[in-house]
């Protein structure tokens, strides 16, 4: 069987399955994949696990989210366990620069349940235009 490439060359299903999952969130206003390049390498540079256990193979996805005045930026890296939380501020000299900070690390399953603290109406919605409340429909049938 072919790997189907899903965006920038990517190929684990699992970051197609993180994207659906990050889109049902309201507070999720952009994501990517990516293929481990010297863009991802510096973006993680910071990470120990990250050195430790990443693959020229390793992909991961880019989630943008915010929480009230707070935006981030984290990376979820699909051969580790691990997701890399950057938070994301504004210039104060008025512009459109953005600085952003290493944060922290989160396994896969508490960035997911950290996401969940965060209010939501698409899990609760039958509908919606943009359709972000099909994911919900799906998995709590």
């Amino acid at each position: 069987m072919t790997d189907i490439e899903l965006q920038n060359g990517c190929v684990d299903k699992k970051l197609s399955d993180w994207s659906e999952r990050a889109w049902a969130h309201y507070c999720v206003g952009s994501t990517a994949m990516i293929k481990n390049n010297e863009s991802l390498k510096t973006w993680c540079e910071d990470s120990a696990m990250f050195g430790k256990f990443e693959t020229p193979s390793t992909e991961a996805l880019f989630v943008g989210f915010e929480t009230g005045d707070q935006s981030y930026t984290a990376i979820l890296i699909s051969n580790i366990d691990l997701v890399i939380l950057f938070s994301r501020y504004k210039s104060l000299a008025g512009n459109d620069e953005e600085s952003v900070d290493y944060t922290g690390e989160f396994t896969h399953e508490n960035f997911w349940a950290f996401l969940e603290t965060i209010p939501n109406p698409f899990k609760y919605m039958s509908h919606n235009p943009s359709n972000r409340s099909g994911y919900w429909n799906k998995v709590n049938k």
